[in-house]
C-alpha cells in the first residue's frame, strides 16, 4: 500500500493559497471533504477507501490548525 505524506503548510492541503480567509477556507474544506466522503469510495477497493480517509484526516488538521480549533 502506498503511504500517504501529509503536507505541512495547510493552506496548501486545502488548495488554498496564501491570504485566505475563513470563509473561503470552510468552503475549500468542505468541499475536499465531500470528494473523500466514505459514501464515494464505498465500492471501491480497500486502498482506496483506505487513502480517502487519510485525506479527512489530512484536510481536518489543516482545517483545525488554520482556524485555531485543536
Amino acid at each position: 500500500m502506498k503511504v500517504l505524506q501529509f503536507r505541512s503548510d495547510p493552506l496548501e492541503v486545502l488548495g488554498l493559497g496564501p491570504g485566505a480567509n475563513e470563509d473561503e477556507i470552510k468552503v475549500a474544506y468542505q468541499g475536499a471533504m465531500a470528494e473523500n466522503a466514505p459514501e464515494k469510495v464505498a465500492e471501491m477497493d480497500f486502498e482506496f477507501r483506505e487513502l480517502a480517509r487519510r485525506r479527512q484526516l489530512e484536510l481536518t488538521a489543516a482545517y483545525q490548525q488554520l482556524l485555531g480549533e485543536e
